[in-house]
């Protein structure tokens, strides 16, 4: 009687094993890998915002600077239109700018309040 040494069906079974694990693994870079992307696209968002509310707060500055301000006015920085608009193709986002003044606790001065927000559109 002569006795056969099935290892086809243990060949079998090991290749699928292998399948599963480098389908098991390439899931888990994927997942990784889009985590990072959106990751990144929120920290450029952020820095992009950082950025736009910088020139808003340093454009208000120039106008206090140079006495072309009103209490209570409102700029517009970015994407935008009107009269109180500064378009900048830099800034693809839109940067309000109010300049208010606030009562000062310190006699013979002025304190004012420079508001920036950033909205994406």
């Amino acid at each position: 009687m002569k006795i056969r040494n099935n290892r086809q069906g243990a060949a079998l079974i090991l290749i699928l094993g292998v399948i599963l694990i480098i389908t098991l693994l390439a899931n888990v870079i994927l997942t990784i890998l889009s985590s990072q992307a959106r990751l990144t696209h929120h920290q450029i968002n952020r820095i992009r915002a950082y950025y736009a509310n910088f020139a808003g707060i340093n454009l208000a500055l120039e106008k206090l600077r140079t006495g072309q301000w009103l209490s209570g006015q409102t700029w517009y920085l970015g994407k935008c239109s009107g009269s109180q608009c500064i378009q900048d193709a830099d800034i693809p986002y839109l940067v309000t700018i109010n300049i208010g003044l606030v009562a000062s606790t310190i006699p013979g001065t002025t304190r004012i309040d420079i508001t920036s927000n950033y909205a994406s559109q």
